[in-house]
This record gives C-alpha cells, sequence and structure tokens, in this order.
C-alpha cells in the first residue's frame, strides 16, 4: 500500500511515500537522483514489499514535491544533516534492519554519507554514483596521457 506524507525538519518541509506491504521484516530507504522524485521508485519499492520489505524516501529539497524552487539543491552538509534525520525518524516509526538504496545523484549523496556520517545500516545498494573526484582517474591510475605516462597512483 503506497502512502504519501509530508516530513517537516529545520522548517522545511519534504514530500514522502511509505509502501508498505502486510508483513515486513526490513526497511528499505530510497535516495533518488537529481531531478527525480521518490515516486518514479514505485515500481521498484513494489519488488522489495513482496519480498517483505517496508519501503519509504523523501523528495529531496528542490525536487519533486517538497520544498524549494525546482532544481534548488542545500550545501552537502545539510543534504547529510535531514538523510541522517530522516534515517532516524524512520528507524523510530519502523524499527527494524535497515537498507539504504541510492541511484544516480542519490548514489553519490549516499556514500558520503556512509563514508562521513557512518549510519547503523545493514548494507547499502548503490546505483550508478555520481561521484566528484579530486582528480581525474586517468591521471591517478597510471594511464597514458598525451606526455607520456601519468604518475604512479602512490604519488596521487
Amino acid at each position: 500500500m503506497q502512502r504519501d506524507f509530508t516530513w517537516e525538519y529545520k522548517g522545511r518541509n519534504f514530500h514522502g511515500i511509505t509502501w508498505q506491504p502486510a508483513r515486513f521484516d526490513r526497511i528499505m530507504v530510497i535516495i533518488h537522483g537529481i531531478g527525480e522524485h521518490v515516486e518514479r521508485y514505485a515500481p521498484l519499492a513494489e519488488f522489495f514489499n513482496e519480498e517483505g520489505y517496508l519501503v519509504t524516501g523523501i523528495d529531496h529539497y528542490g525536487h519533486g514535491k517538497s520544498d524549494g524552487k525546482r532544481g534548488d539543491a542545500l550545501e552537502l552538509e545539510e543534504i547529510f544533516d535531514y538523510l541522517e534525520a530522516f534515517l532516524q525518524y524512520t528507524w523510530d516509526t519502523h524499527p527494524g534492519p535497515m537498507v539504504l538504496y541510492g541511484h544516480s545523484m542519490g548514489g553519490g549523496l549516499l556514500t558520503g554519507l556512509l563514508l562521513h556520517r557512518h549510519p547503523d545500516v545493514q548494507a547499502a545498494v548503490i546505483s550508478a554514483p555520481a561521484l566528484i573526484l579530486p582528480q581525474s582517474p586517468m591521471r591517478c591510475c597510471g594511464a597514458p596521457s598525451r606526455g607520456g605516462f601519468a604518475p604512479a597512483p602512490s604519488a596521487c
């Protein structure tokens, strides 16, 4: 069963959806990509409902039906803050083992959240993450360049 809700964090309203099967013993939180909204993941949520997962997620600030001008984004730390708060809200309302699923920008955000905030989750699915690298991966891997070879990985 799909249920829309509004979740408020620091004066901002976030639109969310929960897909709750009759019985579940695990939770999956979806972190969507840029220009998307959580409802796009309805078929995925329905699949995981049949596997015993309650699935939930929110539209990012500036996306879907959440507050903010379409396409706007908050600072990265603010995004991590609201994602952490939403995970806590989800644990409080639906205790159980949690899996996080992030796609594209959501996969990049999930990677950062895992590396910097260390949420207590059982697993994470990171699909086609949008990552920002400090330098070109080609320079860091010893790949040939116009002038010869780039520095060895230890020099990066």
